[in-house]
């Protein structure tokens, strides 16, 4: 069993078969929890019996006493750790496992003393001992079949030394010696029977295991067969449909347009038939994976709309579409399994009905906050479904009244495929049908809501009927830019130079990977198009070669995976091997377009703008991929960052507000530290700081989210006087992909917090993960301040009016340190100006070995350059920092503290 859990944990097993240890795991606690506490119960009612009626054992009460008192404690100590131990399942059931070994083993010996002393003294054996340990040994059910044997030969000849030398008389007793033989033949009994049910169980799993091996190279056999003839058939239909595609973009009559889109409705299908095959052999070997991604609503029911109107109309049949206004118009989910579950429906019930209407209805339900359910239902005006045959619908293979249906083409995976992944993505399907008036399925996927904005009025099919036939417009130009095609199928290569060939791109071709190594010696290409299943040498091993290849001039080229693997699954695969993009076969020449716009360098690329400012072709995705972002990091003005950092980084500033007696102003923006300085001092003039409002919030999120996907806000910490956080929190409340973070501190020490975000949010991080690090990274942040006069924070509320006027009195000078968020006097020091200074440093930086020396900053109010260089020349007496930043204090810092403050901000490590 030890080795069984070790095996079944480790991290190489499949999760399903660690799930089914978990459940036999657990079972078996429970059944033994059951019977520790029989036992207890049982024990506690004998030493009942022991206590008030003595009577019963004839002078064994001591004896059966303590035996009975010994069940009891192993039974409790049993169920605490069945109760009391750590949540890992397989710790816990090792820990039980040798807990009840040692139990066995304690009865044993137990026993065995009461055997020696029952023979010494009164020359026979009580039967009852005889029992529990023929009882007892078996409870090691779960050791090896050595260990109980032995166990078996240690009691074995225990029993016999006992009766050997214990008492001369019991060698002529009978009766002992018929217990003794009986004991004997019964522990035999009981442990050939162990191990021959052991040696069946071992048998039973070895035949097992052979048979799963077996079936697992069957799979992988049936895997790579749907693989290779998915493969060999979207090779040819690539062919066809590109080319059919470039027939389309050029001038060409309605009639042979028509023509042209029933070709591609019917390559579409087509591949459709060769998706189905691949995805059942997927979903049978439990490979299926349903990854979710954020999707166009209309989009794609456009595209499923466009795919059955050819075939409707051929059939003379009427096809009736109808979306929901409320339908949001982006989802998350994975849409190339939604989509293949609507064309396999919708495929289904055109296939079935002779006339009448085909229909499809979209509708939405609220669910939680974020999640809607969109409700798919597809009707129809055929045959219908008998009841009888209603078990078998989502049968795979089987085709339902096949007498009456012979005519009917078809492969019978359809609905079988539609249920199997409807499984997986937590979705239902319900089934309507009355014979010969038609069937109804009605279809519920739960999906993520992305944004607030709706599909609203719209007719599908005049949607279809724009895009019908719309002239084909390229997206960019790039004359300068070189790419390099691989593939080992000439067609494909062909229809690659083809589709690209109004981009004006320089294309070289390769037909295999050795070849495509070749030429990345002789020439950089900014970036390559690599198919993956080539004879000799895969993409994957290509690109892999290439990235690692010496005097290569290609190591950091953009290759995009072009490959028959179809599928978000596919996509993923491709990611992890270190392609930079994906295109499935077979290639639309739009998203060919869209892929390589995204990868070239900017400056080789030319865009046309039309009359009216907008992009030529009238082609959204061009801005798009360019303006917006993974993530964009912002911060408040008041994070008191160099401005060569902001570039540097690209942080978005929100600007707190200055009120004065002349008009209000942005911080920093529209007003400095020395001019508000003058106007409160050498003026008189008053003033005060306010953070933004609500509105202006929003505002700002809404213009951070045009160019990001993703906003991580990073404020001042919410325990200073007119912080922003409450505001900011409370704006964010209107954006799903907006997150606010308290940095817990202020100035540049929440510059430090926004500088580290940066570095996360560079590094590739997701939002959750850099918020998440940054949660720990801001109790290592170090802020402090020394404040020439404690006037200013009593002026703004820092600091009680009373505690200000007695430092005032006395020359003091407090210092500040943020702890927890807060505002904190931590010291006073009496001393002169440039004294206090010095010993404000020397204690600062005092714990050298626990400072990170990347970064200081020296953050302050109204200080000469003279008074500056006295700061750099004692901090460089203690430490020398990789970089030091002398950053003048923002406005809204400054009204706040006063001139001949500065303050020293680090990271701890």
């Amino acid at each position: 069993m030890k080795m069984f859990l070790k095996n079944a944990f480790n991290k190489g097993a499949e999760d399903k078969d660690k799930e089914l240890v978990i459940r036999l795991c657990e079972a078996s606690l429970r059944s033994m929890t059951i019977f520790w506490i029989v036992v207890m119960f049982v024990e506690y009612l004998f030493l009942a019996v022991v206590m008030f009626r003595p009577d019963v054992y004839h002078g064994y009460t001591m004896r059966y006493g303590v035996m009975y008192g010994l069940m009891i404690v192993l039974s409790m100590i049993n169920l605490l750790i069945v109760l009391l131990t750590g949540k890992k399942i397989h710790d816990k059931y090792g820990l039980y496992s040798f807990s009840c070994a040692c139990s066995a083993a304690a009865m044993l010996i137990w026993t065995l003393v009461l055997t020696y002393f029952d023979i010494g003294l009164l020359g026979q054996v009580t039967p009852g001992l005889l029992m529990i340990v023929v009882i007892a040994i078996p409870l090691c059910f779960y050791l090896s079949p050595g260990m109980y044997v032995i166990l078996d030969v240690a009691a074995s000849v225990g029993f016999f030394l006992i009766m050997k030398f214990a008492s001369p008389k019991t060698a002529s007793s009978g009766l002992n010696r018929i217990d003794l033989a009986a004991f004997f033949i019964i522990q035999f009994i009981v442990g050939l029977a162990y191990i021959l049910s052991r040696k069946r169980q071992i048998r039973n799993r070895m035949e097992f295991e052979e048979q799963k091996a077996d079936v697992e190279s069957l799979m992988q056999a049936q895997n790579r067969f749907f693989s290779n003839m998915s493969h060999e058939i979207r090779t040819p239909v690539n062919t066809i449909i590109g080319l059919n595609e470039i027939i389309l973009r050029e001038d060409i009559s309605d009639e042979v347009a028509e023509d042209a889109e029933n070709v591609r409705s019917a390559g579409r299908i087509l591949l459709q038939l060769v998706n189905d095959i691949l995805d059942l052999s997927k979903l049978e070997s439990g490979q299926m994976q349903i990854i979710p991604e954020t999707y166009q609503s209309m989009d794609m029911l456009t595209e499923i709309v466009n795919m059955f109107q050819e075939q409707t109309e051929n059939k003379g049949l009427e096809f009736r579409t109808a979306v929901s206004p409320a339908l949001p118009a982006q989802l998350e989910a994975d849409d190339v399994r939604i989509r293949q579950i609507l064309i396999n429906v919708l495929e289904n019930a055109v296939k079935y009905t002779q006339e009448g209407s085909v229909s499809l209805q979209v509708e939405c339900r609220e669910s939680e906050s974020d999640t809607v359910s969109v409700i798919y239902s597809v009707s129809d005006t055929g045959m219908g479904i008998k009841r009888e045959n209603m078990p078998y619908l989502f049968t795979a293979f089987k085709r339902i009244d096949e007498k009456n249906n012979r005519k009917i083409e078809g492969t019978g995976l359809g609905l079988s495929i539609v249920k199997r992944l409807l499984d997986q993505m937590g979705g239902t399907v319900t089934v309507n049908s009355i014979m010969g008036q038609g069937t109804t399925f009605v279809i519920e996927i739960p999906q993520k809501r992305i944004g607030n904005n709706t599909v609203g009025v719209i007719d599908i099919k005049a949607r279809r009927k724009s895009e019908h036939r719309k002239k084909y417009s390229k997206g960019f130009e790039a004359p300068e830019a070189r790419i390099l095609i691989v593939d080992d199928n000439e067609s494909n290569l062909m229809v690659s130079e083809k589709l690209l060939r109004d981009t004006k791109i320089q294309v070289r071709k390769a037909s295999s990977g050795a070849e495509a190594l070749s030429a990345a010696l002789d020439d950089h290409y900014h970036v390559i198009l690599m198919d993956d299943l080539m004879p000799e040498m895969s993409g994957v091993e290509t690109l892999h070669r290439l990235r690692s290849q010496p005097g290569g001039l290609c190591r950091d080229s953009k290759v995009i995976a072009c490959t028959a693997k179809a599928g978000t699954e596919s996509r993923s695969y491709y990611e992890k091997e270190g392609f930079d993009g994906y295109i499935a076969k077979p290639i639309d020449g739009i998203e060919l377009e869209k892929e390589i716009f995204r990868l070239l360098p900017e400056s080789l690329v030319i865009t046309h703008e039309d009359g009216d400012g907008r992009v030529s072709g009238k082609e959204f995705w061009l801005n798009s991929s360019r303006t917006r972002k993974h993530l964009a990091i912002s911060t408040e003005s008041v994070a008191d960052l160099p401005l060569e950092l902001i570039k540097t980084f690209d942080i978005d500033i929100l600007y707190h507000k200055i009120h004065t007696d002349e008009g209000v102003f942005k911080d920093t923006l529209e007003i400095d530290q020395r001019g508000l300085l003058t106007y409160a001092i050498e003026n008189g003039g008053r003033f005060n700081s306010e953070s933004p409002g609500l509105e202006e919030h929003e505002e700002f999120f809404a213009n951070e989210l045009r160019r990001a996907k993703n906003l991580i806000h990073l404020t001042v910490s919410e325990k200073v006087r007119r912080s922003g956080h409450l505001i900011a929190t409370e704006a964010a409340k209107a954006f799903d992909d907006v997150q606010i973070l308290d940095t817990m501190h202020l100035s540049s020490g929440t510059g430090l917090v926004v500088l580290e975000a940066c570095r996360l949010a560079n590094a590739g991080l997701s939002p959750d993960k850099i918020v998440e690090k940054l949660t720990v990274f801001r109790e290592k942040v170090h802020s402090s301040f020394i404040v020439d006069s404690a006037d200013f924070l009593a002026g703004t509320g820092q600091l009680p009016t009373s505690v200000a006027k007695i430092l005032g009195s006395l020359s003091a000078r407090p210092i500040i340190t943020m702890k927890k968020g807060k505002l904190t006097l931590s010291k006073v020091l009496f001393e002169s100006r440039e004294k206090a200074w010095e010993t404000y440093i020397v204690s600062t930086l005092r714990q050298i070995h626990k400072i990170d020396r990347r970064i200081l900053f020296v953050t302050y109010v109204g200080l000469t350059s003279k008074e500056l260089d006295f700061i750099k020349k004692e901090v460089e007496k203690r430490i020398n920092f990789d970089m030091v930043y002398f950053q003048e204090a923002s406005p809204a810092i400054a009204v706040n503290c006063g001139p001949g403050t500065f303050g020293l901000l680090f990271q701890e490590v």
